[in-house]
């Protein structure tokens, strides 16, 4: 019984993650058409950019995270899996690590978004 819920958080926390990670490319692949369009200030990228980062973990967790048990470690590693995946894509693209991808701003932000969601998800 402990090694079926073993398994079943880790394919929530891996699921929810991916999901993030997917659905966070949909955004910024849709905005880059917005901005290619209209003529936006850096303020409004920076708002979007951290508006796509709670609606990508939202739907994330909402459809990937099933085990209604450990919702605090799942949103702390689900958040960690997000930005180390979002890094290493950013870091692929560019062909080397900056370190503007990253500020312990987003750190703090997108790991208590994901514990929030994931606590409301895992409890409701």
């Amino acid at each position: 019984m402990q090694r079926v819920l073993i398994k079943d958080t880790f394919y929530d926390i891996l699921k929810a993650a991916l999901y993030a990670m997917l659905f966070s490319i949909g955004g910024i692949l849709i905005f880059a058409l917005a901005i290619k369009a209209w003529d936006m200030s850096d303020t409004v990228v920076t708002v979007f950019n951290m508006a796509n980062k709670v609606i990508a973990l939202f739907l994330a967790v909402f459809i990937g995270v099933r085990e209604k048990s450990k919702g605090l470690l799942k949103g702390i590693i689900i958040g960690v899996l997000f930005l180390a995946l979002t890094v290493l894509m950013f870091t692929i693209l560019n062909r080397g690590y900056d370190t503007a991808f990253l500020s312990v701003f987003d750190i703090i932000f997108v790991l208590i978004v994901s514990i929030i969601i994931t606590l409301a998800r895992v409890n409701l």
